[in-house]
């Protein structure tokens, strides 16, 4: 993750753990995770532990749900 980090020029990352247990106000911030929302700049995601979606646009606006495992 740092060599991608490096090479990009990133200046930031974090951590999110994604469970009721680990995130403060978890019934509020995971329906943010089913609003379509737009992020203008590039984001790398990694997927350390459990599993999940992403659901995410191509170049030509057709969506695309890729499966996150870990690794």
């Amino acid at each position: 993750m740092n060599e991608i980090r490096a090479n990009r020029g990133y200046s930031y990352s974090d951590i999110v753990n994604v469970t009721p247990e680990k995130l403060p106000d978890f019934d509020n911030k995971i329906k943010a995770f089913f609003r379509e929302h737009i992020h203008y700049d590039e984001e790398i995601r990694y997927c350390v532990e459990g599993s999940g979606y992403f659901d995410v646009r191509d170049g030509h606006d057709q969506w695309i749900r890729i499966a996150l495992q870990p690794g």
